[in-house]
């Protein structure tokens, strides 16, 4: 679909509301291109995806019991492996859909922390551009009870 010319104030914003592949990266990031690839088609300019849509919302830290370590860190051990790292693969393959359907992306990730330890998970928003490159991400910096479960300060 070509997409028609618009004025500089103005833009489609394709707003998606599906679930991830739970806890499967590579095929969380396989759905998001598609989903990126059907927005441009209808005419979107920008793409959102939700919270920590790569590799899913660790919706346990609200259901399972502080004391249950456990289970907790079992879980974790999950999420920290499917978690996606700012220069992997995964990422490089969500900018080449961004540029490809030339629309930016914003999307939803759970982000290993590289820089430090390597075992700890920001729950990061990523901005890619319509060239595909990444251009911001927001780190959720303050986090309390449950969230700290699973998220790094």
């Amino acid at each position: 679909m070509k997409k028609t010319p618009r004025s500089k104030n103005r833009f489609t914003l394709a707003v998606i509301q599906a679930s991830p592949v739970f806890m499967d990266r590579k095929a969380t990031v396989q759905k998001a291109c598609k989903l990126i690839e059907k927005a441009a088609k209808k005419g979107a300019d920008v793409v959102l995806f939700p919270e920590a849509f790569i590799p899913g919302y660790p919706d346990w830290i609200w259901q399972i019991p502080p004391g249950d370590m456990q289970l907790n860190q079992k879980l974790y051990a999950m999420l920290l492996k499917e978690s996606v790292s700012i220069e992997s693969k995964s990422v490089s393959t969500l900018c080449q859909a961004a540029k490809l359907h030339h629309l930016q992306v914003v999307i939803g990730i759970n982000e290993k922390n590289t820089k430090k330890s390597g075992n700890s998970i920001y729950n990061t928003l990523l901005f890619i551009s319509k060239e595909g490159k990444i251009y911001g991400k927001h780190e959720l910096m303050e986090k309390t009870g449950c969230y700290l479960t699973c998220f790094s300060r």
